[in-house]
């Protein structure tokens, strides 16, 4: 009972173990060492996330260039520059929605995405077979307005080389959601879609939760949570992920999400599965909704054993 007391672990090392060679390598700097840490990915880790969490690290613009230095058309570099290229967008805009957003962030946003596209249309001729870039190439439809039907197509083009690819999954959903240009119906939609289309027990199924998050944040009506179909579907779609215990890569960002989602629902019960697999892990970006999110996830986890 000791860990109810306790704030969550949001440490990447909890939360990607699998990509932490990768990520050592690139925070190092060493080039050589970055594609060949890459190339030694295990096979169940998502290309699309390990190269958007290189991205976060401020020296992968120099790895990326020492990488394409060594060659030209080297796919990882090209792909890592894409990521940090994107990170720096959104670093440059801010959080605001764009009316709020002062032009001067937001034409800088437009000139680092468009750099972005441009290096990740030449990964993705270079190597058409790269799921990573086709991943990222969903954030810059995204960013850049092509429209759903373009974000779809990208987003088909890296499943068909990683099946069931979360990250890919996840850039999608948001190019579905309202705020995007999407609509409800079609988010929720398509969240169900990827995730009963994936294995029993696949990180998938917590498309389902974030769209009921991301219907939550769009409304602001908590209550949308609250339904018994609301709270039926996520118990189906949660039994899925339960039912068996592969952690494949995203794992703690599904059992997040439902935890998330079974929080603002008031289904403690419901939620304890989630918190017996995370134990002391979080994956915040699953709790984006919430202030202080490891103060209210100390919270659940409290009021959940009490259930």
């Amino acid at each position: 009972m000791r860990r109810l007391r306790q704030l969550p672990d949001t440490r990447t090392e909890a939360l990607h173990p699998e990509c932490m060679a990768w990520l050592t390598a690139v925070r190092a700097g060493d080039g050589d060492a970055a594609r060949t840490a890459y190339a030694k990915l295990d096979a169940d880790a998502d290309p699309g996330t390990a190269v958007l969490l290189a991205g976060e690290l401020s020296t992968a613009e120099s790895v990326a260039h020492a990488c394409l230095d060594a060659d030209p058309a080297d796919a990882v570099g090209r792909t890592l520059l894409g990521s940090r290229l994107i990170v720096r967008a959104w670093q440059a805009r801010g959080g605001a929605v764009a009316a709020h957003t002062p032009q001067d962030r937001l034409d800088t946003f437009r000139e680092l995405i468009d750099l972005a596209e441009t290096e990740l249309a030449t990964a993705t001729g270079d190597h058409p077979d790269d799921a990573a870039a086709w991943t990222l190439r969903v954030i810059t439809c995204r960013a850049l307005r092509f429209g759903t039907a373009e974000a779809r197509r990208r987003h088909g083009l890296a499943v068909a080389r990683r099946p069931h690819l979360l990250s890919a999954h996840r850039e999608l959903l948001q190019q579905l959601a309202p705020k995007w240009g999407g609509s409800l119906d079609e988010m929720h939609a398509f969240a169900a879609e990827a995730a009963y289309a994936a294995p029993a027990g696949h990180s998938a199924a917590g498309l389902v939760a974030l769209a009921y998050l991301e219907h939550v944040g769009h409304t602001g009506d908590v209550n949308v949570v609250r339904t018994d179909a609301a709270v039926g579907v996520l118990t189906e779609a949660a039994e899925r992920l339960l039912s068996a215990d592969t952690r494949t890569s995203g794992w703690v960002w599904a059992h997040s999400a439902f935890a998330a989602a079974f929080g603002l629902a008031l289904q403690g019960r419901l939620a304890r599965p989630h918190l017996d697999v995370l134990e002391d892990r979080l994956d915040l970006d699953a709790w984006w909704l919430f202030d202080h999110p490891e103060h209210k996830f100390k919270l659940l986890r409290r009021a959940a054993y009490r259930a």
